[in-house]
Formats: structure tokens, sequence, C-alpha cells
């Protein structure tokens, strides 16, 4: 089986998870070089890769794409607004001319529907990431919820803004719309097999919402819902549509026992997302194919953590760390956790107490180096895909995955909850840009992390490692180790 991938950009959820997956399951796999694809500043060159895809999807079975990738160059790209509607179709119509040129060639596609902000490069856009998150939460509301009140705080809201930064969202806004709209056609006409309509960054009332409901009226006018999915997410989209590849191409559907600490996180809305909690990891299972069970009859547990009203913190100045309540609810999950690990049942465990990191008091409470898997980055949806991403490769491999658990430990809970802060203090101190450094400063946030990081790893962790910035910012690392 070969695969060809075009990744959303150059980081490692988009590039090196899908290389180690694929290296797990022992499948062919053609994807951009990691230098070629998209980056904070320059997007993929699209010239270049046209007659690459065109070859290497000679012989695939799969074609996994990022649409923002093809179209824009990345999802950085994709938010600029820079890309003329013509080249747009332009460049969605080398799809047409694959499928023809292999028309047996299953394509899965994933596009972004554009988040509430704008993308933060520096403490001044951090701050008018703030103020079009309200703009957009303000014109959502106006379109559902007409009121004097929402059009003087919306006026309000716009007074604080430069113009140039609202009409730029609002051009991507739209552009990004058409081509969604888009997307949903060519699955009606069979180019498209398989099409993710992925939220970014959004909150329950937001002009996304408007955007959303009139693509879901052309889904199910078309009888598209098993073919189109819409939910929350973007960054994980690569490895759960390879996850679905894997599964699809054995027929295997593994059977999950979903293990929540508190039966009301299937209603709760998550940090940077606008709908439950329940509809997102039900939508990832659908599209992956796995299937809910109950504990007795389940491979695998899907364990998630997060309590119903937990405040979260995302202050990247503040080393305060966010404590899990210490109630009767945490101790009978931990010792539900505990107890599958015990019968030798396959555990990840999610935990989404907050965004962007793990707690490691919920984490050091629980057998973690038997695990299968740990997630706990970025998003909700984020982490509960890679995690449902992992069981789909093990129930395909069978292979051992300790050095993805360790590494996800490390970056997800050790770096992101504890190193990062601490890096950012000093780097924000000396007035150093960590969303987008210099090479010296890179060099020196790099020299910083590492003493930090390793004390931590030598204190829980057998393991050596190294670890890059792969985006001279201080948001993501990647990082390769061996387990000893």
């Amino acid at each position: 089986m070969k695969i060809t991938v075009l990744p959303l950009d150059s980081r490692p959820c988009n590039h090196s998870w899908v290389k180690k997956f694929s290296q797990l399951a022992d499948v062919e796999l053609a994807i951009v070089p990691e230098e070629l694809s998209g980056n904070l500043h320059q997007g993929l060159d699209f010239l270049k890769h046209e007659e690459w895809l065109k070859e290497e999807t000679k012989n695939s079975d799969y074609l996994i794409l990022s649409i923002d990738a093809l179209v824009s160059g990345g999802l950085i790209q994709a938010r600029q607004a820079k890309m003329e509607k013509t080249e747009a179709l332009r460049r969605l119509s080398l799809l047409d001319e694959i499928k023809t040129q292999n028309p047996n060639m299953k394509i899965l596609a994933f596009d972004t529907i554009m988040r509430t902000s704008i993308s933060t490069t520096d403490p001044k856009s951090r701050i008018y990431w703030e103020k079009m998150n309200e703009f957009s939460r303000l014109t959502g509301k106006l379109h559902y919820d007409y009121s004097k009140k929402t059009i003087d705080d919306l006026e309000m809201i716009l007074e604080e803004i430069p113009h140039e930064i609202v009409d730029t969202y609002l051009r991507a806004r739209r552009k990004k719309h058409e081509i969604n709209f888009k997307l949903c056609q060519m699955v009606n006409d069979g180019i498209i097999d398989q099409l993710l309509l992925l939220q970014e960054d959004s909150m329950k009332e937001g002009m996304q919402k408007v955007e959303s409901d009139q693509l879901m009226i052309y889904v199910n006018k078309h009888h598209l819902e098993d073919k189109v999915m819409l939910y929350n997410g973007t960054d994980e989209a690569t490895v759960v549509l390879l996850g679905k590849v894997l599964l699809a191409s054995k027929n295997i559907k593994p059977k999950v026992h979903i293990m929540l600490s508190d039966e009301k996180l299937k209603s709760k809305i998550m940090p940077f997302e606008d709908r439950e909690l329940e509809k997102n990891y039900s939508n990832l299972m659908k599209v992956i194919g796995l299937e809910s069970f109950s504990y007795e009859e389940a491979d695998y547990v899907l364990a998630i953590y997060s309590e119903a009203n937990k405040p979260y913190d995302l202050d990247l100045e503040s080393t305060t760390m966010i404590k899990p309540e210490l109630n009767r609810k945490f101790y009978d999950f931990i010792h539900n956790v505990n107890h599958a690990i015990k019968d030798k049942l396959h555990v990840e465990f999610v935990d989404l107490l907050y965004p962007n990191g793990g707690s490691w008091d919920v984490l050091s409470s629980i057998d973690y180096s038997n695990l299968l898997g740990y997630s706990a980055w970025n998003t909700a949806s984020n982490s509960l895909g890679s995690a449902l991403s992992t069981i789909a490769v093990h129930a395909y491999s069978k292979k051992e995955m300790k050095s993805f658990l360790f590494e996800r430990i490390i970056d997800d809970c050790l770096y992101q909850t504890f190193s990062r802060r601490e890096a950012n203090v000093s780097l924000l101190a000396e007035n150093v840009n960590v969303y987008d450094m210099k090479n010296e400063e890179a060099e020196k946030a790099l020299i910083i992390i590492n003493e930090n990081l390793k004390h931590l790893v030598e204190k829980n962790l057998k393991v050596n490692f190294n670890i890059s910035l792969p985006w001279a910012r201080t948001f993501e690392i990647d990082i390769d180790l061996e387990v000893f």
C-alpha cells in the first residue's frame, strides 16, 4: 500500500508524526520534504510540487492532502487572503486531473473553516487576537440575535482594531468559505472521496457558525453526510486520515470504550471550540473507523480527563499551575484508569484539564509508563484526534509504541506545562518575541529549554532525547528519543 501525503505544513504534528506512524505500520509513504513544506513565513511552492503530486499519485492507493497547503501553501498563509480565486480554482482542478489519471486512488482531503481570530506573531498581534475574537463573536451573535446592544458593542470594538486587520481577515474568510463550498461540490462530483471541514480555533458564538450552517445545508441536501464531516480541529487531521486509511485497508474496526472523568463533560464546550466534546470525539471516531463499546467488550480505552467547570490560563507570562480538584470523582477516575491498565487493556489517556499542556498531578497518579499513549497538546480536538489515531496505528500494526508515548509525555506535559512557561518568562523579560525568534534568540531559547527539560525528564523517564524548535518559536518543539 502506498500513501501520498501533502501535509498542512512542516510542524511535527503534520510531518514527523506522519512518518513515524507510517514506519510503525510499514506502509510506503511519499510526503513532501519537511524543508519544502509550509512554515511560519513561507508557504509550499505549488508550482514546484504540481508535477511531484502527479508523479507520486500515479501508483498511490491513497492521497491525503491539506487543501490549505494545496491552495495557499500552508495554514498561516491561508489566513492572509493573498490567493486569487481563479488561481485557487486552478490548483483545485489538479485533483480532477489526478483522479482521472488514477481513478482507483482514494482522495482524502481536509480544509479549515477559518478561525475566529488572526494569527499571533508578536505581543502586539496578541492584543489584536483578543479583540478580533470579540469582533467575530459579536458579528456571529448579530446574525442570530439582532439587537441594538450587540450593534453598539460591535461598533465599539471596531474602533479599537486597525481597519487593515479587519479588512484582511474578512477578505480571507470570504475566500475560505468559497473554497469550502467548492470542495463540497467536488465530493458530490466524485472527485474527493472523503472531506473533513475542520473548524479552527473558535467559540460557541462567532461568525464561523453562519458559514458552518450554510455548508451543512448543502451537505444534507446532497446526502453527503458520510463523506463530508464538520467538527472542531485542524492540526490532527493528517494523522486522523492516516489512521482511517490503515483501518480501512484491513477492514479493522477496533472496539473502544470511552472513559470520562465526569459524564457532564459530554456536553462541555472546550476552550477554542464551538460544539460539545461528545460531538467532536464521536465524529473523530466515525471518520477513523472506531466503534464505541462497553468496558467488558472493548480492546482499547480512551480515558479523557477534564473538569466540567474548570477555568484555564492562557497567559504565556504566567507560571501559575492549574491544579486538578482532588475529589471523589478524581480518585474514582484514576482508580478506573489504573484498573484498565492492570486488566491489560490498551489505554490511551487524554488530558483536557486545560489547553496547550498536560497536568503532571494527573499523569503522575497513573501508571503512565504502561499506557498505550498520551495526549495533551493544543486544543481538545487536536489531542483527541492524535490519540484516536494512535489507537488505529496500534490496531493495524500491533507494534510497541513506547517511544511515541514518551515523546508525548515529554512534549505535551513536561515541556508545554513547565519548560515552555519557564523559558517564556526568561525570554519575554529580555524582550524576545517568543512567537517568532531570530536565529540567535532561538539558539538561546533552546539552551534554556534543554537545561530545564533535561532535569524533568531524568527524574521521571528513562530515555535519551533531542529537541529542536522547528519554527523558531516556543509554541512547539520537535523531539526524537530512544528508550532505555
